[in-house]
């Protein structure tokens, strides 16, 4: 959420003026998709954490975990920005250098976490009594003052025509920009490079101050000036509480009640939904490839040409225990992301991607999806089971025998894709395999028949099967050394190219 007079909250330094933008990032499953297009490199980010839950041990280790997930997310994203943690407590029944040391023992805490004056890994926030709250909440604004001014980029000197560019930029618009507008401005001012314009565009997209996204030609001829009207715009396909935001009156008095109860009941967007929350069809093009790109809108030809599936809109109240017994007997593939870490985003885009590429695949069935796991099928007879486990930094697919080697391609390639694309950092992760269980030879002392499982190095040299060469399945290495080019082509192409190769 952008504030554009934030120069009020933290006032002047040396006789420099200050320019802020404030974005509050939503903690719901149906933002995490957008983490990679918004979680700058220059940024500074305040976590706020709760002493409340902190202190109950129901709570801790949940809250722990949760705390770590986002300073894991932060890291990946924006690896050298700086981070602050407000603890919101009541300050007369919190030891906060208690909170402190439970932080430090739980959590790897580096330079890259900003200390109060007393060197606490975290900044108290009074919850109750006013005048205290202030003088917290003062320290913090010092402490985020003090950050800014001793970040390099900020002394990063400039041409001046860049900043005048901008400032014609910002005043010739309350929401976006066309690319050819820009070039007209940048004209003005003698920039006649389009290498200039780029880099320009891209410095002030790094900054934070606009929003400039290159995956396709229609991303690229809009320029967002004012972020928080582009985050409005993608909040209503955010997920199934944005129901509440559409106004039913105008929608029946528009004829879109149909269209309405099809993205109520089955999470189908028409088009002509879509051209009604868009409310512009001049950004028609930029606002379906975003949706797309950013895996909001899933092109579901079940249902239509014109048609498309938003997984967030999909309800999580399945039966877990009626799904899970779809998978008696499928083998796991165990994504470990030990090295680095598992952050917010990564599990719903390739979610998201899977049911994109499902929707893709002929007479594929709705997809089942909650927080924690997903069912999504590949045809009529293939489905994958997809689970992550935040806690332990794994994300695990459940395959059946006869579509295990396909599956392994068809996830391993869109993780890839994922991790290597819009990313300051590539996200390593490492694959164990299961082996097939035998009976005489896998059974427990109890009976139980006990899991086995080989590094994906160790299974493709010995060509383990189902997983590779598997009976009436092609060689999932050789599968794997074609897709590999697939990962930076633009999304459709993705799609297409892999549905062929599958």
């Amino acid at each position: 959420k952008a504030h554009e007079n934030s120069n009020k909250l933290f006032g002047a330094t040396n006789g420099q003026r200050l320019s802020f933008s404030i974005w509050d990032f939503g903690s719901q499953r149906g933002a995490y998709n957008l983490n990679h297009l918004v979680m700058v490199k220059s940024g500074i980010y305040l976590l706020v954490i709760s002493s409340v839950l902190l202190n109950n041990p129901e709570f801790k280790e949940k809250e722990l975990d949760n705390i770590k997930f986002w300073l894991d997310t932060i890291r990946f994203y924006a690896p050298n920005a700086s981070v602050l943690i407000a603890l919101t407590s009541n300050i007369a029944n919190t030891n906060t250098q208690c909170i402190d040391k439970t932080l430090r023992a739980s959590l790897s805490i580096s330079d890259q976490i900003i200390t109060d004056d007393n060197g606490l890994c975290c900044f108290a926030v009074e919850n109750a009594a006013p005048p205290v709250r202030n003088k917290c909440i003062s320290s913090i604004r010092k402490a985020i003052q003090k950050c800014v001014m001793e970040k390099k980029h900020i002394e990063r000197k400039m041409s001046f025509r860049w900043l005048v560019c901008l400032d014609m930029m910002l005043k010739s618009s309350s929401t976006f920009i066309t690319l050819s507008k820009v070039k007209e401005i940048a004209r003005n001012m003698e920039i006649r490079s389009s290498e200039e314009v780029e880099n320009m565009l891209h410095f002030f997209h790094n900054l934070g101050v606009i929003i400039y996204l290159t995956n396709t030609q229609n991303l690229r001829e809009i320029i967002t000036v004012n972020p928080e009207w582009l985050l409005r715009k993608l909040a209503a396909f955010s997920g199934r509480r944005a129901l509440k935001e559409f106004d039913r009156k105008e929608i029946e008095r528009f004829g879109l009640s149909d269209d309405f109860s099809k993205l109520s009941k089955n999470a189908l967007v028409t088009y002509d939904m879509l051209e009604y929350v868009v409310n512009d069809k001049t950004l028609m093009p930029f606002m379906l490839d975003l949706l797309q790109e950013a895996l909001f809108l899933s092109k579901w030809t079940a249902s239509g040409d014109n048609t498309f599936l938003a997984p967030n809109f999909l309800p999580d109240s399945y039966d877990e225990i009626s799904v899970k017994k779809d998978i008696s007997g499928a083998l796991k593939a165990v994504f470990s992301f030990d090295d680095t870490c598992l952050p917010a985003g990564i599990y719903h885009r390739l979610v998201c991607l899977s049911i994109a590429y499902s929707g893709s695949v002929v007479q594929s069935k709705k997809p089942q999806i909650t927080d924690s796991w997903s069912k999504v099928w590949f045809g009529q007879s293939n489905f994958v089971y997809l689970e992550q486990n935040i806690p332990i930094k794994q994300i695990i697919l459940y395959a059946h025998e006869q579509h295990a080697a396909t599956s392994l391609v068809a996830v391993i390639t869109m993780l890839k894709r994922i991790t290597q694309l819009g990313m300051s950092l590539k996200l390593h992760f490492k694959i164990k395999l299961q082996v097939p269980p035998v009976e005489t030879k896998d059974r427990s002392p109890t009976g139980e028949i006990s899991e086995s499982f080989e590094s994906f190095e160790k299974a493709k040299s010995i060509k383990l099967r189902p997983w590779f060469n598997g009976d009436g399945c092609e060689d999932s290495s050789a599968t794997l050394s074609r897709t590999a080019s697939l990962i930076e082509t633009d999304f459709r192409s993705f799609l297409a190219h892999l549905a062929s190769e599958m």
